[in-house]
């Protein structure tokens, strides 16, 4: 084999190797690296707590008895308490009988605007009797969501709900309870 063309081969060959690693290494001295922070903030979990129980006092067999969420003094107060100034969305789940300590039961119905909900007209300390004003009425049915549901600047929001019982003639005599379920959470918007 020609020796002078080994030569010529491997001084090409190094010629190569040589281009390439000085464009590699003018490439990666032109290359700029940059950075960004990341962040999150959590917010204060809302809690719930019950002001007021929905209180129908002494009810008489055959004869219904209703609580007005906006006039009666008996209405339920639910204080929700959270981050300030932030959206959320209510979610209640109702009874549809309230229980004896035995086994009877004694129909309760939420109409479809026995509800109220607030967030600036109502002072948890005083338990005065609700106002309707600045209040809006909604189907406790439903999912209570958007603009009529922003906390107010103490991260507060209140719901006032009423409902009627149905006794039967032959109602079993005694105190009966019932249990209204809140889910809260924030929509993030």
């Amino acid at each position: 084999m020609n020796c002078s063309l080994c030569k010529t081969n491997r001084s090409l060959l190094a010629l190569f190797t040589a281009v390439v690693v000085i464009f590699a290494i003018t490439s990666v001295q032109a290359q700029q690296i940059g950075s960004i922070s990341t962040t999150a903030t959590v917010m204060s979990q809302i809690t719930v707590s019950e002001d007021q129980p929905l209180a129908f006092g002494n009810v008489y067999p055959g004869e219904a008895a209703t609580i007005d969420k906006a006039t009666d003094a008996s209405a339920g107060i639910m204080n929700f308490s959270g981050a300030a100034n932030q959206e959320i969305t209510i979610d209640l789940v109702l009874p549809t009988y309230l229980t004896e300590v035995g086994t009877d039961q004694m129909a309760i119905e939420f109409s479809s605007t026995p509800a109220d909900a607030d967030a600036a007209a109502y002072n948890n300390s005083a338990l005065a009797t609700p106002s309707t004003a600045g209040n809006t009425a909604f189907d406790p049915h439903s999912v209570l969501s958007g603009a009529a549901v922003i906390t107010n600047a103490t991260g507060g929001f209140f719901v006032f709900i009423g409902g009627t019982v149905y006794p039967r003639l032959n109602q079993t005599a005694g105190a009966y309870t019932g249990t209204i379920t809140i889910a809260v959470w924030y929509t993030g918007t």
